[in-house]
């Protein structure tokens, strides 16, 4: 593969197609055009996503779920002491690229990037030096819809869709979760769970209208499932750490189901937030706003624009992350409110993202711009707030945010008095001294509820 980084494929300066290694235009409804995601671990996400996609005309493909063979398979071209969210990224472009490209298929493989302190800023050169190491043409691997590059040229519409995508994922899940625990008929009631949450999921090949009519029918019909029990008189744990969980929580969650407890895993909408709008939040910083308080004023922000200093592309740019930052939460506000109506929620009240990230904001700084302090929201804010009979963090091996997070959180932790655990995981799987450990929280998380219920009454 040539080392010239013009004639490696890439983005148009518009993002509305790509070059590839001859210099010639593909659109990203090309037949030779496949756009890979990299995980299949939110199996709802992987199918709205497709869904997405489909009604574009682009063709779609999702990488297999994380397994110990896959991950051994990343080591292939990782040392294998990177962070979980970097293996597994490499060991599903290696299994695609090495098991499911087609012969003349351009393949755009979407990865998470950020220009933050985390490793994964180093990640789009990465990609570079794997591509020329394994001798692949015609395969870009730094696809990822953000403001910055106007969610890949499709404009504001797609990253309405893919932030809707994530919302209802989070409240399926939940929703889910606690029909495995409270059903008292399980595999029927998860049957007619997937067939109604499937319909809502056809929706994302018309028009995004929709959603909210056919959620409301959702609610209505996964309301009769019978249950065993309330949601209220259930022992209620949530799951929390960053955004790996979604990816490891697999066997803690069917753990606590089995025992009785329902799981809550955190919103991944709330990382959602912080990276939509991060170049804001980024620019308020270098105006002097240290808190994030005073980042989130808007108004000074706009008052900014008359100083001859302020560069207004990137103004204007930071201006339109607010505005996404904004709209997730109030999406996701929306979203829930509609969706409580099933009775299958842990909560009747959505609390806003911003008050999680102001929370944590009292513990730690939000000028990271890494996912530790969206973790640390999680628990302080919902430690006290009656929800939950439990906190159970999951922490990535070799992943800084996490270890970050789970120091802070100890410290804050003996002032609490709701059960508190934390975990080390290198995947979706758990060993049997962390088996102990969800045990204890099993016990615990059910004392401190029948404590509570027995004050409360």
């Amino acid at each position: 593969m040539p080392d010239n980084d013009e004639k490696m494929p890439r983005f148009a300066k518009n993002f509305k197609y790509v070059i590839d290694g001859n210099g010639k235009k593909i659109r990203f409804n090309d037949s030779r055009l496949v756009h890979i995601w990299a995980f299949d671990d939110m199996p709802y996400f992987s199918e709205m996503l497709g869904n997405i996609f489909g009604k574009r005309g682009w063709k779609y493909r999702c990488a297999e779920r994380i397994t110990h063979k896959s991950m051994q398979d990343a080591k292939k071209i990782c040392s294998g002491r990177e962070c979980l969210a970097c293996l597994g990224f490499a060991r599903a472009f290696y299994s695609d690229l090495t098991q499911k490209r087609g012969k003349d298929e351009f393949s755009m493989y979407y990865y998470f990037d950020q220009a933050g302190p985390c490793q994964n800023a180093a990640w789009p050169d990465m990609w570079k030096v794997f591509s020329r190491r394994l001798g692949v043409e015609n395969a870009l691997f730094q696809a990822f819809p953000g403001i910055s590059n106007n969610f890949l040229g499709q404009g504001n519409l797609f990253g309405y869709e893919l932030s809707a995508a994530t919302i209802l994922t989070d409240l399926f899940h939940e929703a889910e979760n606690t029909l495995k625990c409270l059903a008292k008929n399980r595999d029927e009631a998860i049957s007619v769970f997937k067939a109604e949450t499937g319909k809502v999921v056809e929706i994302m090949k018309h028009n995004l209208l929709l959603i909210e009519p056919a959620l409301i029918l959702w609610a209505k019909r996964v309301s009769g499932i019978p249950l065993r029990a309330s949601v209220a008189e259930t022992p209620k744990v949530l799951i929390f750490g960053t955004p790996e969980v979604e990816v490891i929580q697999y066997p803690v969650t069917e753990y606590f189901i089995n025992h009785g407890i329902i799981p809550k895993t955190q919103d991944l909408s709330a990382f959602a937030f912080r990276f939509a709008g991060e170049l804001f939040f980024r620019s308020a910083f270098r105006r002097g706003k240290i808190l994030l308080r005073d980042q989130i004023r808007i108004l000074p922000f706009i008052h900014s624009f008359l100083d001859p200093k302020t560069k207004l592309r990137k103004a204007i740019m930071a201006t339109k992350a607010y505005g996404a930052a904004i709209s997730v939460d109030l999406q996701r506000k929306r979203y829930h409110w509609i969706a409580k109506k099933s009775g299958l929620l842990l909560s009747d009240k959505c609390r806003s993202l911003i008050n999680i990230s102001l929370k944590a904001n009292e513990v730690v700084s939000a000028n990271t711009i890494t996912e530790t302090y969206p973790a640390v929201g999680e628990y302080v804010l919902n430690c006290d707030s009656g929800k939950y009979d439990g906190m159970m963090h999951l922490c990535t091996v070799n992943c800084q945010p996490a270890l970050n997070a789970q120091a802070i959180i100890r410290a804050v932790a003996g002032d609490k008095e709701i059960p508190y655990a934390a975990i080390d995981m290198e995947g979706p799987w758990i060993s049997s001294g962390q088996t102990k450990i969800l045990e204890a929280m099993t016990v615990q998380a059910k004392r401190y509820h029948s404590d509570t219920r027995r004050n409360q009454a």
